[in-house]
């Protein structure tokens, strides 16, 4: 009582865009601490970016992808830091590791297929079937259908 509201919570004034233009942007925490966005230019191009927390001036890696306007669905895997890439409309799902030496977002492979998305689904890890190998398991969203994507670790 007597304080001002402002005094305990300050409210910052600044407003950061983590990308330069006006479509949707999406964020994920890494387990690192830092944060990882996808975003869109100023002229449409999709781009993704690594955020130091405490430094907001420059991304720690920026690299921009492709000119379609679907908006970039993030999913982290934190146990093996891959982030997982997929777009609205999109037929294909990109993925890439994210590491603490330079360039540290490295870019691993895509996974295609003849039907866009209209969404994606990520399972737990608990429902992972690891005598496979399996790291990862999407679930597509197709018009009349859900269709089970997974990923695994090739072995010989």
């Amino acid at each position: 009582p007597g304080l001002a509201r402002n005094a305990l919570f300050p409210v910052c004034q600044e407003r950061l865009a983590a990308h330069e233009g006006m479509r949707p942007m999406r964020a994920v925490f890494t387990r690192e601490g830092q944060i990882f966005t996808t975003g869109f230019t100023r002229m449409s191009q999709r781009e993704l970016c690594l955020w130091d927390p405490k430094n907001f001036e420059e991304p720690i890696a920026l690299q921009e992808m492709d000119t379609s306007n679907g908006v970039l669905l993030p999913f982290y895997d934190p146990d093996s830091s891959i982030v997982y890439l997929c777009g609205k409309g999109d037929s294909s799902i990109r993925y890439f590791e994210i590491t603490e030496e330079a360039p540290y977002v490295h870019y691993l492979s895509t996974y295609s297929s003849k039907e866009p998305q209209r969404g994606m689904g990520f399972m737990p890890k608990r429902g992972l079937d690891v005598s496979k190998c399996e790291i990862a398991r999407f679930y597509k969203l197709h018009e009349r259908k859900c269709e089970p994507i997974v990923m695994t670790v090739p072995r010989k």
